[in-house]
């Protein structure tokens, strides 16, 4: 059964044309800035000197064409996603450091075009503050929106944003490296991109609650939560939370995946790097996954849980509800090789249709099932 598309967001383009308003400082009223179709002013110092200072970047069209804002306090505050609008030359990024940060905060902005809008590409430990990047909408980029490189950056704190892709062949929403202990990635609607979430060693202590993972175009070998497991198994992912969170079949395709556990293909940098199809053995351990709903469609029956690593142990996946087609498995190993005896629990699974009820997974002895 296929949910019919949703068309409640504006498109990414039209975003990037539309006509803005900026505050006039001669007046208690509003000015136009650039109409339909015109050309943004290259406002890279302005941009530059609200992100020192925190002062709050006025409602308008701006084109940033700088190197990436640099900094360990950037604080760049836009009037609202829909009024404040960046637009990035092709290839870069709005934010690009490779020196450690002990805060961001990025707020209320839409950000359109480039590779992306933050990207950290610090390879050491960073553990400072919090990373704070809320209300805003980005659109049209081609490589990661988010991302960073750190073997260790806690604190980031995701939320009430929009992500969506210029494809979904090559590009990643958002993308933590390393530790990401007490990070949150909450409310936010992901519509287009290759992989939507992206985590690193087992997605260790890590809050994904009550976003939206669906495909506004269509495309093949998607994945909404992808997490990759870790190379030992102590911190490969004990406390990882995935609660109220919709899976939705629009646009899914058969070679599609909910969540996967699978190691990284090549790529010079987290944020590009995508799934390898080879078996892993890294571990994941203790997630907790419940509460989501998980809409199939007739084209696709593969799992909400996927795992190329037979190392999934302590790991409890319920209650969560299925609607529309539902899977074979919830979940599956594709090389069918699981650690024994079964660690697992799936369930209660929530399906008004018992005789379509899933087996708990394609390797019995890996899980065990938990009835109503």
């Amino acid at each position: 059964m296929h949910l019919p598309r949703r068309t409640v967001f504006a498109s990414a383009g039209a975003f990037a044309l539309s006509a803005c308003t900026a505050p006039d400082p001669q007046d208690s009223g509003h000015t136009s800035l650039p109409q339909n179709g015109s050309t943004p002013s290259d406002t890279n110092q302005l941009i530059q000197e609200c992100a020192r200072t925190g002062a709050t970047l006025p409602a308008g069209n701006y084109r940033y064409t700088g190197p990436g804002l640099t900094g360990p306090n950037l604080t760049l505050l836009g009037a609202g996603r829909g009024v404040t609008h960046v637009e990035l030359a092709p290839g870069a990024f709005l934010i690009d450091d490779q020196e450690a940060w002990e805060t961001l905060t990025l707020s209320g902005i839409t950000v359109s075009g480039g590779a992306g809008a933050i990207r950290s590409r610090r390879r050491d430990a960073n553990v400072a503050g919090i990373y704070m990047i809320k209300d805003c909408q980005f659109f049209n980029y081609t490589q990661c929106a988010i991302s960073n490189n750190s073997t260790d950056m806690p604190y980031w704190q995701i939320e009430n944003n929009v992500f969506r892709a210029a494809n979904s062949q090559s590009t990643l929403g958002v993308a933590l490296s390393g530790l990401t202990d007490g990070s949150a990635i909450t409310n936010n609607k992901f519509l287009t991109n290759r992989i939507h979430l992206k985590l690193d060693r087992g997605g260790n202590n890590t809050y994904v609650r009550g976003n939206d993972f669906i495909q506004f175009d269509q495309g093949s070998s998607r994945v909404s939560l992808w997490v990759v497991p870790s190379r030992e198994p102590n911190n490969s992912g004990a406390g990882l939370v995935l609660e109220s969170c919709k899976f939705g079949n629009e646009n899914l395709s058969s070679s599609d995946r909910r969540v996967l556990y699978a190691d990284e293909g090549d790529g010079d940098s987290f944020g590009q790097r995508l799934p390898s199809s080879q078996t892993s053995a890294g571990y994941i351990t203790g997630h907790t996954l419940r509460a989501c709903l998980f809409n199939g469609a007739d084209n696709n029956r593969s799992a909400p849980v996927t795992s190329m690593t037979p190392h999934v142990r302590a790991c409890h996946y319920g209650p969560v509800t299925l609607a529309g087609t539902a899977p074979t498995h919830f979940l599956e190993f594709p090389k069918k090789q699981a650690d024994s005896p079964a660690s697992n629990v799936v369930g209660p699974i929530l399906l008004d249709d018992l005789d379509a009820m899933p087996t708990v997974s394609n390797v019995p002895s890996s899980t065990r099932s938990m009835r109503p």
